[in-house]
């Protein structure tokens, strides 16, 4: 999950912004919305990793050789007949494949 969330956030900088505010109960002041982002992610990953998830797909014994079979995977149950993901914004495989990447 925060693999994904540094690859979207861009995409959707104020929802992130409130998930690092509200949630995660980022201080605002003095700092940027792009700093606010990152530390709402850092602590969600932290939270994460304090509950015992693991923090990237390796630790999970996924191996960049499994992310080929994991995107087919996701295009077969999750896309729609565009080829987008079914999301706001909408997802690409390529932009699954990054994801991913960013997780291992």
């Amino acid at each position: 999950m925060p693999a994904w969330m540094n690859y979207m956030y861009a995409r959707r900088p104020e929802r992130y912004f409130c998930f690092a505010k509200n949630v995660m109960q980022v201080e605002t002041k003095n700092k940027t919305q792009e700093e606010v982002i990152r530390e709402g992610i850092e602590r969600f990953r932290n939270f994460w990793g304090a509950i015992g998830v693991p923090q990237s797909l390796h630790e999970a014994n996924i191996t960049r050789e499994d992310l080929p079979f994991i995107v087919e995977g996701v295009v077969k149950v999750s896309f729609g007949q565009d080829g987008m993901l079914k999301c706001i914004p909408p997802v690409s495989r390529e932009d699954v494949l990054e994801v991913l990447k960013l997780a291992l």
